[in-house]
């Protein structure tokens, strides 16, 4: 069981990843209630109409025996650099964490001769660290 409150986290997560998502980084829907939100993600990141912008993206690899799955919130294609992103709604200081994206950097690095960097996204405090 769990509190109303971690209930509306959890709810208001959702809906805001949801909204990543679905939205076009390029041309943000001014009509949309959490359109600055977006625009200050955008902001940090140096997306173009050259740019490739993966969501959602799913992967599955084996190595040594062992099948591993994992989908990437937002991977970001540049000409010389690759960068993963992932979305989390306030805490971003997990060891958990590192483990994930690490394992999508590992996954990435195998199938592109590209540098890979990560970052994990707080929305609540709109910070993006770089691990």
């Amino acid at each position: 069981l769990i509190s109303k409150d971690e209930y509306d986290a959890l709810k208001y997560g959702t809906k805001m990843h949801k909204l990543f998502e679905q939205t076009n980084f390029l041309k943000i829907d001014e009509n949309n209630e959490n359109k600055n939100v977006i625009e200050n993600f955008v902001k940090m990141l140096n997306i173009t109409s050259d740019t490739l912008v993966y969501k959602e993206y799913e992967f599955i690899f084996d190595q040594e025996n062992v099948t591993y799955h994992g989908i990437i919130d937002l991977m970001i294609e540049y000409n010389d650099y690759i960068d993963i992103i992932d979305y989390k709604l306030n805490n971003i200081k997990d060891e958990n964490y590192l483990k994930q994206l690490n394992g999508y950097k590992n996954y990435i690095s195998k199938i592109s001769n590209k540098e890979v960097n990560i970052y994990l996204y707080s929305i609540i405090s709109e910070t993006l660290e770089k691990l």
